[in-house]
């Protein structure tokens, strides 16, 4: 399939659009993004400025992945406060194997659509790999 990558999996146009609202307009704290019918990548959830980050990691299932951007705020190493999207493939260890294989093939036609435009990227497979320092640590260095 055209822009599916080797999964297949094909990224819904409302995906980049969502993203720009994100990363140029801060609109949204988070988006979610999850693979439908195992055919394509589509916005699933749009979290609004007043959402937090404990909020976007209760939205999470313990056993279906997912794709987030998420708007990071982190004080840079000359003090100032930055702000840059960040994604978190989520691919929980209890998911089933075939639905850990397709968010792990499916990653690469994400960001292919998706362009530049965000700081670190994490894996997280449990909840012990969302503490929101530690991925601020991430993106300071």
């Amino acid at each position: 399939m055209p822009g599916g990558g080797m999964s297949g999996i094909t990224v819904a146009e409302d995906v980049f659009a969502a993203f720009q609202e994100l990363k140029q307009d801060r609109k949204y704290s988070y988006i979610i993004f999850k693979i439908v019918r195992q055919k394509q990548i589509t916005v699933a959830e749009l979290g609004d400025k007043t959402k937090t980050w404990d909020d976007l990691v209760a939205k999470l299932s313990p056993t279906d992945g997912a794709y987030i951007i998420y708007d990071l705020s982190y004080e840079g190493k000359s003090g100032a406060n930055i702000d840059k999207p960040i994604l978190i493939t989520w691919n929980p260890d209890t998911a089933n194997v075939k639905e850990k294989m397709l968010y792990s093939a499916s990653k690469d036609a994400l960001k292919k659509k998706l362009g530049d435009g965000f700081g670190v990227e994490v894996q997280a497979n449990d909840f012990g790999d969302l503490v929101l320092s530690e991925i601020q640590g991430k993106q300071i260095k």
